[in-house]
């Protein structure tokens, strides 16, 4: 690539001419290419080392200029790369120079030349995040050692050590999108490591005695650890944010860390030095994420400011440190030292932002007031006319809510209790207070005795209204006012298997409580269930989610429990409602860290009994509305929505806490789930208005015994109190650790499941065998998810957690074509593409343009172990298919069950076929069966005599085809018959060489057809069926159906007799086209006749080699075959 010009010294030691003319050099660097001795080896380790910029690239250019100086202006990887810019030099510039008189004015015409050129690349590469010369350089040298493709993109690339052992291998660490990979070069040893993001299960930043601070990347395989980074901190939380990343494309959730598909991020939110590279952005939104995570916002918020500042509480008087940040419709507050107080002011609400006036108080300050007559104060800002201009546009384009409040499903009754009713009374009193001080509606403070009032218990008539606005439910509201009507005009009539699946469960939500006793509540949750599963049809709908939403139609209107519904499910408990419910089973792997470190003896002993599993899956998936009584488990909602999922984790160990002594005296997972059943039946809420609706099981068990009880706002008290050190914060640092484990550890449960499942309807292959063909088939996957360019088949290949585990993972025509490549039962050949495609429409069975594992075993499972008639029948039916045939592509929903009902059918027919059932073959597909037999044979020992057999069985098959032909006059056919005379040796080249394999078919050229002459219907001509020319192979034109005639090879005729002295000539006679077909049957039964095609298809195939050759093959193509298998010692 062309660099800066900079001045050099000629470095004579260092480097070797290789070309030169009169005014550059092409020199290649010591250590590289051949003559590699100690002085090369010496080099070779300096520059791994030191990595100096431009001077440790293999090939570099300089310019010499007068008094023996030199210009360096070009460097380049390879011989290849580097060569394309001395031949540019040689054809634009060199006739240029030559007018020139002074060395001087040349030396400042190339520079000058060469800084235009790379202005013009930068130009080109400022969308794509390039940032400076040297990671420019980083990024080309990372292709070349690991054979990365562009789509590929470096992130950033840092110097550190490889622990190799008890032997640290210094080098350099490059951080790709999907990649970890490492390179260091030593006295003449190289070590190349590529470590896929998706492979990692645990990443941690740690120091020993042996090894310094660094970081641990720990795979199915190995452990690796790099150390003597410049910024270890920096270093790890960019790679725990790629590892992240990752991990969550398998999952298949929205990608909210996937670069370049969010709103712009401005540059404040950049670090510094890196500008709008990859690495920036990434950076910049995981913080985004952070940020809307924190303040419950939208999905579309991207942070976009930060500034240290302090917030004025006027009923307080005092200054409140902390962090302002602003996105596109928000500005928001925190406090430092904890979380509260925050604040969030949507500037749809903002009525005035004006600097505030200058006093000792508010230094600095701006003023920020809203449409409900409130006004903030931010003092102590560094910048604060820049925010202020920021505030001011955003607050141009922030639009403007319009929602009339509307009534929830049944506002609950008085339980008749006149001391419950006064403590509602005293309660909504308490609130009208607090609202009087801080505010009401979104621009309300959140403080420390908001969080009090929340413990107490949210009055009934503003539970709703809370419960919108902490969750943030209330700005994705303001934002959609209509989406909900139109969801349920849309879905109107429609039914598919998700909606079977709610009707299923509408009875079974809150059977007990009396809104759900009639058809008003039912229809009413049936409406918001539906409209969910249209809104997000990757979750469409999962068990709990009905249970959850009984008990938020309580509350809210339907609309307002629908939104509720949305910023639980994406929002306060990301990828729990699935069918694998992901989320909640990486929080079970946080709560168990948690328990181990606040009570290590009763962790030790439910680990034991295995309970943890089994209690808190439904704990958190239902928030303890499966297990407590209801108007006990709405004071948890409370909390839960204010506090987030932070308030269930401190609940669950507070239980746990408080029956650890009977818990430790239990043998079994039996006797302590009966005893935690019995302890959560009566958790009672003394203060609650609502009727008092218990579970039925705890009716059911109830054994007539006086139970002690226990007051769920003393539990969630104790919970607060002893647990605080569980926050937010803490959980999502958990939460990212833990997400690689469980996403790693559904990844191995996947295969195993996928592996057993065929494994029962394909006994071709053993479980071995199957596990290394999935390995195969996910690579190609994660391929295709890496650089795919078509993101319409991207998108369609995406991971679906929903789907059977079977059809989770799926490939497109390329990648399929690329895998059936690897592993194909036959040689290499012209024929493998064509095949491959052929291959891909077969299995494509359901017409979706993708191929499952299941798709691929069943299709190699014939190809590979079935017997001679089922690959031959195989082999007919590949050639029943037309190439070139663009699948048609369409996206399966969750609303199509008839299609796949039918489908399913329709491949159960399928497989009852016999071969009486197969269509029959035209001339044009048995041309193509034909070419496709002749290109098996290539590197075959008996190739010679397999060609005669073919040839015969060919000759045969055309005679069978014309006998089933109905003479007509007007047209004319062909006959193909052997004759002595000419000879046959299709050359072993004519496969290599042979550039076109689809459409290519058998040619014929009538004797006399250039003069014009006419041939009698009984006159003959002969032909070759093939050319024997190595040299010239015959060019073949497409034979379609009812074709006329077909056009004839040229013939060599000054080729020699093959040794065997076999020949064959086919003799041409004018006979009807039309209706020429042979059927499967008969194609067996011509093949049989010939007992070496036959031992040819009977020969077994070596499956462990071919998969062992395919592995290879992928891993070679990466690291090369020496860095392999130091890779596979290692």
């Amino acid at each position: 690539m062309w660099i800066k010009p900079e001045e050099v010294a000629p470095g004579t030691a260092l480097w070797v001419t290789e070309d030169t003319n009169e005014f550059f050099r092409l020199q290649r660097r010591r250590g590289y290419g051949e003559g590699k001795g100690l002085a090369g080896l010496l080099v070779g380790t300096l520059d791994a080392v030191l990595d100096s910029g431009a001077r440790s690239s293999p090939y570099r250019i300089v310019h010499e200029a007068w008094m023996q100086s030199y210009w360096a202006i070009a460097t380049g990887g390879t011989r290849e790369e580097i060569a394309v810019h001395w031949t540019w030099l040689e054809q634009n510039l060199l006739h240029t120079l030559s007018i020139f008189e002074s060395s001087e004015d040349q030396t400042e015409f190339i520079t000058g030349k060469i800084k235009g050129i790379i202005a013009e690349e930068q130009h080109g590469m400022k969308g794509e995040g390039s940032s400076g010369e040297q990671f420019r350089e980083a990024t080309m040298r990372f292709c070349h050692l690991f054979a990365m493709p562009q789509a590929e993109h470096l992130v950033t690339f840092v110097s550190c050590s490889y622990w190799k052992g008890r032997v640290p291998r210094h080098g350099w660490l490059y951080l790709s999108l999907n990649h970890a990979c490492f390179h260091s070069f030593l006295l003449g040893k190289e070590v190349k490591l590529i470590l896929p993001w998706v492979e990692v299960r645990c990443l941690e930043k740690k120091a020993t005695v042996l090894f310094p601070e660094g970081v641990e990347v720990s795979t199915r395989g190995s452990d690796y650890h790099f150390s003597m980074f410049l910024n270890v901190g920096d270093s790890y939380g960019l790679m725990e944010l790629l590892a992240d990343r990752a991990a969550r494309q398998l999952l298949g959730t929205d990608s909210i860390m996937e670069p370049r598909k969010f709103c712009e991020v401005s540059t404040s939110s950049s670090p510094s030095g890196d500008g709008f590279g990859l690495k920036g952005e990434l950076e910049a939104l995981g913080r985004s994420y952070h940020y809307q995570l924190r303040f419950s916002l939208p999905r579309c918020e991207n942070m976009q400011m930060e500034a240290e500042c302090s917030l004025w509480l006027t009923v307080e008087k005092k200054h409140v440190q902390g962090q302002l940040y602003t996105s596109q419709r928000y500005l928001c507050f925190a406090a430092s030292e904890d979380s509260l107080p925050s604040l969030v002011i949507p500037l749809r609400e903002v009525a005035m932002i004006e600097v505030a006036s200058k006093s000792n108080v508010l230094p600095n300050a701006l003023a920020v007031s809203t449409r409900g007559h409130l006004s903030f104060f931010f003092a102590f800002l560094r910048d604060r006319d820049s925010l202020l201009q920021h505030l001011i546009q955003a607050h141009m384009t922030a639009f403007v809510e319009a929602n009339a409040v509307k009534s929830p499903l049944q506002l609950p009754q008085g339980s008749g209790s006149a001391a419950c009713e006064a403590k509602e009374v005293a309660k909504e009193e308490m609130w009208k207070i607090h609202f009087a001080k801080y505010g009401r509606g979104p621009c309300v403070y959140r403080i420390h005795s908001m969080r009090h009032l929340v413990q107490l218990g949210i009055p009934v008539r503003l539970r709703g209204e809370l419960w919108l606005l902490f969750s943030g439910a209330t700005h994705d509201l303001a934002k959609h006012p209509h989406h909900y009507e139109g969801l349920l005009e849309h879905s109107q009539g429609l039914a598919s298997l998700v909606t079977e699946e709610i009707e299923r469960d509408l009875h079974r939500s809150l059977p007990e409580h009396p809104a759900f006793q009639s058809e008003l509540g039912i229809a009413a949750l049936r409406r918001v269930l539906t409209a969910y599963a249209f809104h997000n049809p990757r979750i469409g709908y999962c068990q709990a989610m009905n249970i959850v939403t009984s008990a938020l139609l309580i509350f809210a209107d339907e609309e307002g429990a629908f939104w509720l519904l949305v910023a639980l499910c994406e929002r306060l408990l990301p990828d729990y409602y699935s069918n694998r419910v992901v989320g909640a089973l990486i929080d079970q792997a946080v709560f168990e860290d948690l328990l181990r470190e606040h009570l290590p003896t009763l962790h030790c002993h439910l680990k034991d009994l295995g309970f943890i599993a089994t209690t808190s899956l439904s704990w958190f998936l239902t928030l303890f509305l499966s297990v407590l009584p209801f108007e006990s488990a709405t004071a948890v909602l409370d909390c839960f929505f204010f506090d987030g999922v932070a308030a269930i984790f401190r609940l669950a160990l507070a239980v746990l806490h408080a029956n650890a002594s009977n818990l430790l005296m239990c043998h079994d997972d039996g006797e302590a789930m009966q005893l935690l059943s019995r302890y959560l039946d009566n958790v009672t809420n003394k203060d609650s208005i609502l009727p008092s609706v218990p579970h039925l099981h705890a009716i059911l068990s109830a054994d007539g015994k006086n139970q002690p009880t226990v007051d769920v706002h003393e539990l969630i008290r104790a919970a607060e109190q002893k647990f605080s050190g569980v926050t937010f914060d803490i959980i999502e640092q958990m939460r990212r650790k833990k997400r690689l484990e469980v996403v790693q550890s559904l990844e191995d449960t996947t295969k195993r499941n996928v592996v057993r499942t065929i494994s029962a309807d394909h006994t071709n292959f053993s479980t071995n065998e199957l596990e290394d063909l999935f390995h195969l088939f996910k690579v190609e996957y994660l391929h295709n998810m890496y650089w795919s360019s078509d993101q319409e088949m991207h998108s369609l290949c995406s991971h679906n957690q929903n789907l059977a585990y079977t059809m989770q993972y799926r490939l497109g025509r390329t990648h399929f074509q690329r895998l059936f490549q690897r592993l194909s039962p036959w040689p290499d050949g012209p024929h493998t593409v064509c095949l491959a495609d052929r291959t891909f429409h077969i299995a494509n069975r359901d017409g979706s343009g993708l191929v499952s594992f299941r798709d691929l075993v069943a299709v190699l499972g014939i190809l590979y172990r079935g017997d001679l008639t089922e690959r031959l029948r195989m082999i007919y039916k590949l050639h029943l298919v037309p190439t070139n045939m663009k699948a048609k592509v369409e996206m399966e929903t969750c609303l199509d069950y008839r299609a796949i009902l039918k489908k399913w059918e329709q491949e159960k027919l399928d497989k009852e076929r016999e071969l009486k059932d197969l269509p029959k073959m035209n001339q044009a597909q048995f041309i193509q069966l034909c070419k496709t037999l002749y290109n098996l044979f290539g590197q075959d020992e008996n190739e010679q005599e397999l060609y005669r057999a073919i040839a015969v069985v060919a000759n045969l098959l055309l005679s069978i085809g014309e006998a089933g032909q109905k003479p007509l006059q007007s047209n004319t056919s062909f006959l193909w018959t052997p004759c002595e005379g000419a000879s046959l040796d299709v050359a072993h080249s004519f496969s290599n060489e042979s550039k076109s394999t689809e459409g290519s078919c058998f040619q014929a050229k009538e004797s006399g057809a250039k003069s014009g002459q006419a041939s009698s219907n009984d006159a003959a001509t002969t032909f070759l069926l093939f050319s024997s020319s190595a040299a010239q192979p015959p060019e073949c034109g497409i034979l379609s159906d009812g074709a006329a005639g077909v056009e004839a090879a040229n013939v060599d005729e000054s080729h020699s007799p093959s040794e065997n002295g076999s020949a064959q000539q086919i003799t041409r006679r004018t006979l009807n086209q039309d209706g020429w077909t042979i059927t499967c049957e008969q194609f067996l039964a011509s093949l049989l006749t010939e007992p070496t095609l036959v031992t040819f298809f009977e020969q077994p195939v070596d499956v462990a080699a071919k998969i062992c050759n395919a592995q290879a093959s992928v891993l070679t193509h990466r690291l090369g075959p020496v860095d392999f298998c130091k890779l596979m010692n290692h």
